[in-house]
């Protein structure tokens, strides 16, 4: 057997394909039947959302409610709260994925989404 580090999306494509015998998630996505099941979370991720200045000029405590409306920016390929998906799939906010943090960082600052929801560092 050999290890050989692959990118996320390519790795799911080979593990769907049948190609790769494993891959180790970093979280457990119900929808994605052709990953093993196993019986305890291997890690749990914490999610912050950077926003503009301007759209925290009024207190926005709760998620999604006091984010209606709103552009967030994701990682394309990034395993999201079932809150954040939730509140996409119902229209409550509007996702905008793109690839990696540089990406989502300057779409943040030139104002194309209202925030970014990333991993904190």
């Amino acid at each position: 057997m050999e290890l050989r580090p692959r990118s996320w999306k390519r790795g799911l494509v080979d593990l769907e394909s049948g190609t790769s015998l494993g891959r180790l998630p970093p979280g457990l996505k119900r929808e994605r039947t052709y990953f093993g099941p196993y019986s305890v979370v291997l890690y749990r991720e914490t999610v912050v959302l950077f926003c503009n200045p301007e759209v925290m000029t009024k207190p926005r405590r709760q998620f999604p409610d006091d984010f209606l409306g709103l552009t967030v920016g994701a990682n394309a390929g990034f395993l999201l709260s079932a809150r954040l998906i939730a509140a996409a799939q119902s229209g409550k906010i509007h996702l905008s994925e793109a690839k990696g943090n540089d990406s989502n960082l300057k779409k943040l600052a030139a104002k194309r989404v209202d925030c970014y929801a990333s991993p904190p560092r």
